[in-house]
């Protein structure tokens, strides 16, 4: 049985040794601060967290720029077929001027801008067909006008251009629109000469102001 000096001793001991390990404890050095971060990001909880949001932002960024890609190629598809589908007008509108120049009779001014007209706004059958069916009820100024809301700034001017001169075409033809009714017959000379003014001026229209570089490459 232990004495009361022994009890004492075992107790003065025990303090001892736990006043060593304090100090020991208390000169052991820290974690550094990359430790403390592992600590923290291996927690369980913490590493879901992260996890849920990488996959999310991943995904979102894959999304995002999948998107894009499609907007950018529909975009592109669209421009193409415009493209495409005014060069074969503004071709139809050429060949109509060209039939005059071959034998046939000479066509009053006003039918010579009126066939332009119709060429390029796809009425004139014989000459202009839409080669695209969801084009097959628009006109030129519809297609231009669809056109610029898809190119870039440094392509506008061109674009308005060419409908600057679709309208003085449609001047052109209301300025002639009279000299069937409003003045003598003119001869077979007369009619030849007028004839060939309006076509060449019909053509320098078009070739001046319509047939903008976009449509004279081989674009699409």
């Amino acid at each position: 049985m232990l004495t009361e000096d022994d009890k004492k001793r075992i107790r003065e001991e025990e303090v001892y040794r736990q006043e060593v390990r304090r100090e020991l404890e208390a000169e052991k050095p820290g974690p550094s601060g990359g430790q403390r971060l592992w600590e923290v990001f291996n927690k369980p909880l913490v590493l879901w967290f992260l996890s849920t949001i990488l996959v999310g932002f991943i995904s979102w960024m894959y999304a995002s720029r999948e998107a894009q890609n499609k907007e950018l190629s529909q975009r592109t598809e669209a421009i193409r077929k415009l493209d495409r589908e005014i060069r074969n007008r503004v071709g139809g509108s050429l060949k109509y001027l060209d039939k005059p120049q071959q034998g046939h009779q000479p066509l009053p001014p006003y039918d010579v801008f009126d066939g332009v007209l119709l060429s390029l706004d796809k009425n004139n059958g014989e000459y202009a067909a839409s080669l695209y069916p969801e084009y097959k009820d628009k006109g030129f100024q519809a297609l231009v006008t669809d056109l610029k809301g898809l190119v870039g700034d440094d392509e506008q001017a061109d674009l308005e251009k060419a409908l600057a001169t679709y309208d003085e075409l449609k001047n052109s033809r209301a300025e002639s629109s009279g000299t069937n009714t409003n003045r003598p017959k003119p001869n077979a000379t007369e009619e030849s000469k007028a004839s060939a003014q309006a076509i060449d001026k019909a053509k320098r229209l078009i070739r001046e102001g319509i047939m903008i570089p976009r449509w004279k490459d081989s674009r699409g």
